[in-house]
């Protein structure tokens, strides 16, 4: 059972990942997995696994997908990045 909860805390922490640092939601999830959607949410609610769950190879290909392009992305300097507050100010 110890194994069981520590898989359904990885996958809802890979989900709640892909749902922070990128613009998908669940439905966009479900789809890129090859899963249905309702077996990302009861991942995604901490319930259960589902049983015969057999998206679990793509939700972890999604996810290191996502972690690639995110770690070999370019870093921008803060110098670079608008200060949106200031915008209304005319010089």
């Amino acid at each position: 059972m110890v194994l069981h909860d520590s898989k359904l805390n990885i996958y809802k922490g890979m989900i709640q990942y892909l749902l922070e640092s990128t613009n998908y939601t669940l439905k966009h999830i479900a789809h890129l997995s090859e899963s249905t959607i309702k077996n990302i949410r009861t991942i995604y609610s901490g319930k259960e696994i589902p049983l015969g769950f057999t998206s679990e190879l793509q939700l972890i290909r999604l996810y290191q997908i996502i972690l690639e392009i995110q770690s070999s992305a370019p870093k921008i300097p803060n110098y670079f990045i608008k200060d949106e507050k200031y915008d209304y100010i005319r010089y």
